[in-house]
């Protein structure tokens, strides 16, 4: 009967280990596949191409060249890379034709590509996603830059990037976004800078905000609060910083504000936060200096349209007293 018990239990892990033989390899196996690179165009002649028959953990590599076609980051393609050439950035030309990226994954990384083009009233990239992250990209003729929004649109990083010369906003944010992250990048010649529309914890810092026709940076709506302006140069726009209808405590520290026709308009807001900004203004009205040096208070007044925007309180440069020197960006 012992013996009978032992060879029983003989056979059982025989079997077990047999088993762990044929399974331990399958998983190896699985693992292996879910990370690959794809290369554009040896394995697919298109970077859509490349996207469709990605898996998750996978890195599409593009080599330079220019690439007709509208992509379309799709819902079950997340956590996928999607990498050009970073010395000769290949070119995405969306055609005119709706936008150029269009991204509802969640966690895809696009870098190092020049992206044009995009049809009328569409996006060179449009974002509904979370954990994005767009690197070392030049977004230009399109007509918006970028656009995100939706709620479900978070954890979003754009970092090292021009974007220039597209027809109306460089970023434009909205619809409660929270958690973008605006890094070092250019934002020139737009219609628009960046423009946070009821959105939360929108960081702005170190870029260039320059020669944009309108506004350099907005500020919008009473859901728009607790964002940071930071240690920007906002030059040669006709309003630097625009607050309409703002939540509170949005911070404004450490940017040099130069050369612009209004460096800072208020309409219907208040209780933001401004500090150690250094201004100086292309031109103001002269009764204004009067009477600060007469009073030395802080003398706001109202001007009628600037940009094709509505009368709002312009607070002149010389009145904020957290001027302090031009600071020097490394």
């Amino acid at each position: 009967m012992i013996g009978g018990m032992f060879r029983k239990s003989i056979i059982v892990v025989l079997v077990m280990l047999i088993a762990g033989t044929m399974i331990i390899p399958a998983i190896t196996v699985v693992s292996e596949e879910l990370k690959k690179d794809i290369v554009v165009p040896r394995d697919y002649q298109t970077i859509q191409e490349a996207i469709d028959n990605a898996n998750p953990g996978d890195s599409i590599l593009v080599w330079s060249g220019i690439y007709q076609e509208n992509i379309h980051i799709y819902q079950d393609k997340n956590n996928i890379q999607i990498i050009g050439n970073y010395s000769n950035r290949p070119v995405i030309d969306g055609g005119r034709n709706c936008d150029v990226v269009k991204i509802v994954a969640n966690n895809i990384i696009l870098s190092n590509f020049y992206i044009r083009m995009s049809g009328e009233l569409s996006n060179g990239i449009s974002i509904r996603a979370q954990g994005i992250q767009i690197e070392n990209c030049g977004i230009n003729n399109n007509f918006q830059g970028i656009f995100i929004n939706s709620q479900v649109s978070f954890n979003i990083k754009i970092s090292d990037c021009e974007i220039v010369n597209n027809s109306y906003w460089g970023i434009l944010i909205e619809d409660n976004c929270n958690d973008i992250t605006i890094n070092n990048t250019v934002i020139s010649q737009n219609k628009n800078g960046i423009t946070a529309k009821d959105s939360q914890l929108i960081s702005i810092i170190d870029n260039q905000i320059i020669e944009n026709d309108w506004i350099g940076v907005a500020i919008e709506g009473k859901s728009s609060h607790d964002n940071l302006i930071n240690s920007n140069d906002i030059i040669n726009n006709d309003i630097g910083i625009y607050f309409w209808c703002s939540g509170r405590n949005n911070i404004v520290s450490g940017n040099n504000i130069i050369d612009n026709d209004a460096p800072i308009v208020f309409k219907w807001s208040s209780r933001q936060k401004l500090s150690g900004n250094y201004w100086e203004p292309r031109r103001f009205p002269s009764f204004v200096n009067i009477l600060y040096n007469l009073l030395n208070k802080p003398i706001p007044y109202y001007i009628i349209g600037h940009g094709g925007y509505p009368p709002a309180f312009y607070l002149p440069p010389f009145i904020h007293v957290d001027n302090e020197p031009k600071m020097e960006r490394i």
